[in-house]
């Protein structure tokens, strides 16, 4: 997985709207991180369009989060800002592979992107405002898989 500038983007506007009860406006925030303006704008709006920021118009408008913190996930986050994602192509419906049928990798790729993923829907945007974030609170190894040894 590799992740653009634009999710950096986001994540650091996220978290600083989740600071605040009034909404702020786009270029408040690009100057706050000296972000661009317009692709702060863009990356605002687009948080906007898949219900994680909510919009007001006027001139004590800006941008406000849609719901708590503690209710968006950094993987609704991702999926807004890149869409789907995965460490390899065959992660994302066997698509990208003519080897799929016979890999054997395939099982251990699609264990491990299972994994983060599903790490990454329990990483919520208050989670990565605290202080004291580590992931050993999200990450459960499953000592039965036959991937996962002495861990």
């Amino acid at each position: 997985m590799n992740f653009s500038k634009r999710l950096d983007y986001a994540l650091a506007s996220l978290a600083y709207l989740a600071k605040l009860d009034t909404p702020v406006n786009a270029r408040t925030v690009a100057q706050f991180y000296q972000f661009p303006p317009r692709l702060t704008s863009n990356i605002l709006k687009e948080l906007a369009s898949k219900n994680i920021l909510k919009s007001t118009r006027g001139a004590y408008g800006g941008y406000l989060l849609a719901r708590k913190a503690t209710e968006v996930s950094v993987y609704e986050i991702i999926l807004a800002i890149e869409g789907p994602v995965g460490l390899v192509d065959c992660t994302l419906h066997g698509r990208g592979c003519n080897a799929i049928t016979f890999c054997s990798a395939n099982a251990f790729m699609n264990y491990i992107h299972n994994h983060i993923t599903s790490l990454l829907k329990r990483i919520k945007l208050a989670d990565i405002l605290r202080a004291e974030f580590t992931f050993s609170n999200f990450f459960i190894a499953d000592k039965s898989h036959p991937f996962v040894k002495n861990v």
